[in-house]
């Protein structure tokens, strides 16, 4: 858990809610202690959040209310009796996250300058406390009791985190750096330093980075215009020399320092917490590899996901089996890194990507996450060699052509699919032509060797813009209801909230998150092995039962379905025994 507390700048608001008090109430980090004010401890459902903030950083707790009605007056009651913002939304306004927001459900969430998520308030049973105990920097202690408890689900970024060694990461150092410098200078001017004796170490400037860049690095990309290097007066160098070893740097006499405002803007503190979200990403990555796999893999992450992508595509034709696995492993790792996580989710919410959103229950428990943002690619065959276009217009007239199939050629080879003669009959021509092309095509993706001779028939199907963003949004509301079965809190008590981390909130169901989760969800621990296809005919039967999105379905409705379900199963296999008969009889001599 990590918490939060506020505390007053001035002796105006010393009495008062910390909280409450105006902007830049709290203008130096002493300011901020925990020590008085109200305190609110904070649970992360993720493992490992993109981005957490720095101190002193502010939040906004938003309250979302969709209305059922146009006339619907409830989000003015909530607005009316609560002190916290309540944004009320009409029915056809918006979502504020990638996935809607039910009718007449308040959503409670966190908004900051780097991310909005869903919050979800945790409930102590009377018998439960939680306290806070508090070591100020003189070693004292102090105990506070936390009355307001909160686990926050899984952020959706507002900035994008910097990938390795890019173009728009160098530029953040560069930039990072000479404001560490000029801060240094501003800081002795205000203890009163002579501006021809104010002096700034390299070392120190990496200690600052924690040496996560090297000396030569940071001398190289200071700024000369605002500091020269200090060297004897009688070396012959010259000032604007970048090779120059020198570890002291002095004020240039013909630099004056700019307002505040314009040093603030050179590292805002949204950047700095984005490279912290890129270091920490690395870090993970390279703990517990030697210097040679870290070099590979620093190489790997450096590299431009559509590089990446390719370079996959052509290492997998040639793979075996298990070396095909380690392969999409290490793909899925680095497609989930924060920088291709941010960019990919800040490309669908501008309209220039559609997201795939894995729904099932293995994704989850592997990524620790709820939402998984990978960009949507069209589906290869790593086994098939490149082929060149095939231009417009080359089927007409061969034996491909669906539109030479005559009635009776086509009721054979619909019989040799396996389908019913009663269904054929009832079918016209352009009916049958259809269906061939789609059996035809499933046959072939599926790599069905028996209907291997019809593979001529078979047709790319394109899937539509509007009919990916559908099935998107479609994904990220069914992610949604399971994020929010699992982190309401509606029992009261703690109960799974003992352990935090994306385990306990996305793949751990052996936590019941508080009291809301399901039956479903306590039964996910116990077979982990599932095969994805167990997982998508689970998913396709949630998602054909889960028609009423704000309640559960009744008893008479689940019967119905149940027995629509064994009426096409038994139909079904009445099809394939009838197709079975009529193979042998024509297999018969």
């Amino acid at each position: 858990c990590r918490s939060s507390g506020t505390t007053s700048a001035s002796a105006a608001v010393a009495n008062a809610d910390p909280a409450a008090a105006i902007a830049n109430a709290m203008s130096k980090a002493s300011d901020i202690s925990a020590t008085n004010g109200r305190i609110m401890v904070v649970q992360y459902a993720e493992a490992n959040p993109i981005f957490l903030a720095r101190p002193g950083m502010g939040a906004k707790r938003v309250t979302y209310y969709r209305r059922r009605t146009q006339g619907d007056t409830t989000g003015r009651s909530l607005a009316a009796s609560s002190s916290r913002q309540v944004v009320d939304l009409r029915p056809e306004a918006p979502s504020p996250f990638i996935s809607d927001l039910p009718a007449g459900q308040p959503q409670e969430a966190f908004e900051t300058t780097l991310f909005r998520a869903p919050v979800f308030q945790r409930r102590l049973a009377p018998d439960e406390g939680l306290f806070l105990l508090i070591r100020s920097p003189q070693g004292a202690y102090s105990l506070r009791e936390v009355t307001d408890f909160v686990c926050v689900g899984q952020q959706e970024p507002h900035i994008e985190v910097y990938q390795p060694q890019s173009d728009r990461c160098k530029d953040f150092e560069e930039r990072a750096i000479n404001a560490a410098v000029i801060f240094n200078l501003l800081k002795q001017r205000a203890e009163n330093v002579p501006e021809p004796e104010m002096r700034v170490k390299v070392s120190e400037v990496a200690r600052q980075f924690s040496h996560s860049m090297t000396e030569k690095d940071i001398r190289r990309r200071i700024r000369r215009k605002v500091v020269q290097p200090v060297r004897d007066p009688r070396s012959r160098r010259k000032v604007d020399d970048d090779n120059d070893d020198a570890d002291e740097f002095e004020l240039n006499p013909s630099y004056r320092f700019e307002d505040d405002l314009m040093i603030h803007r050179m590292c805002p503190v949204e950047d700095v917490c984005a490279y912290e979200a890129m270091r920490a990403a690395k870090a993970r990555l390279e703990v517990g590899r030697d210097k040679e796999a870290i070099a590979r893999i620093r190489k790997i992450i450096a590299t431009s996901m559509t590089q990446m992508q390719q370079a996959f595509q052509s290492v997998l034709r040639g793979a075996t089996p298990a070396q095909r696995r380690g392969f999409q492993a290490l793909e899925l790792k680095l497609a989930l890194q924060p920088w291709s996580q941010t960019g990919e989710f800040l490309a669908a919410t501008s309209g220039r990507a559609v997201l795939h959103l894995d729904a099932s229950r293995k994704t989850r428990a592997l990524t620790g996450k709820f939402y998984n943002f990978v960009r949507r690619q069209a589906p290869k065959d790593p086994d098939m060699p490149a082929q060149p276009k095939i231009k417009p217009g080359t089927v007409t007239g061969t034996d491909a052509d669906l539109r030479k199939l005559t009635m009776p050629q086509s009721e054979r080879i619909l019989k040799g699919f396996g389908v019913s003669e009663a269904v054929i009959r009832s079918l016209h021509r352009w009916k049958r032509i259809g269906l061939i092309r789609e059996l035809s095509g499933a046959a072939t993706a599926d790599k069905n060797a028996e209907h291997a001779g019809m593979s001529r028939f078979a047709r790319s199907l394109r899937v539509g813009l509007q009919q990916q963003m559908q099935e998107q949004k479609d994904n990220a509301n069914k992610i949604y209801r399971h994020m929010r079965r699992r982190l309401a809190d509606k029992k009261g008590g703690r109960g799974g909230t003992r352990r935090t981390g994306g385990a306990a909130g996305a793949g751990d169901d052996s936590d019941d998150g508080g009291g809301g989760g399901s039956d479903e969800d306590s039964s996910e621990g116990e077979d982990g092995g599932d095969d994805s296809s167990d997982d998508s005919l689970a998913d396709e039967l949630e998602g054909a039962m889960d028609k009423d999105k704000n309640g559960e379905p009744d008893e008479a409705e689940e019967r119905r379905e149940l027995e629509e379900m064994r009426r096409m199963m038994k139909d079904n296999q009445t099809d394939q025994t009838a197709a079975a008969a009529a193979a042998a009889a024509g297999d018969a001599p």
